[in-house]
């Protein structure tokens, strides 16, 4: 069963971040990979869905809104700086979330998917601060007033 999704596996393009993440690009194998036990051992499927699909680039971020949704009008910018919203601007180069990822996740997000307690703890940081779970709520000035009664 494994060498036959081996088979029909397309991997990313040489300019896609996500071919360098060990949990996409290592060779196949019987088992599953150690980022995905971590991460299946957290027993959450909430937080499971939302390693695999920021794995896969297919997340609640910018850069699937603006590929996926561009005329949704979904929020892309970061709540807490406005940069583009994206896995590697919070998982690796805001500074706005540069305490919380202290300590707890590696400096760059393929090493986060290389591991076993990586997986562990990038559902932790998600868990944690909310993020990519669901769609960036609107921004306040976006929202429609209520109609008078």
């Amino acid at each position: 069963m494994f060498m036959e999704w081996t088979n029909d596996f397309t991997p990313p393009p040489a300019d896609d971040r996500r071919r360098h993440y060990p949990i996409l690009a290592d060779p196949p194998s019987v088992e599953l990979h150690p980022c995905t036990q971590g991460v299946l051992s957290t027993g959450s499927r909430k937080l499971q869905s939302a390693v695999f699909q920021i794995a896969t680039g297919h997340y609640f971020g910018a850069d699937y809104s603006s590929k996926f949704r561009p005329t949704a009008g979904d929020r892309t910018d970061c709540p807490r700086c406005g940069e583009f919203y994206t896995a590697n601007h919070v998982l690796e180069d805001s500074n706005c979330y540069a305490i919380e990822r202290e300590g707890l996740l590696d400096a760059l997000l393929k090493h986060t998917l290389a591991t076993f307690t990586g997986g562990q703890k990038l559902a932790k940081f998600l868990h944690t601060n909310q993020v990519f779970l669901r769609p960036l709520d609107p921004i306040p000035s976006d929202i429609p007033p209520e109609p008078d009664p």
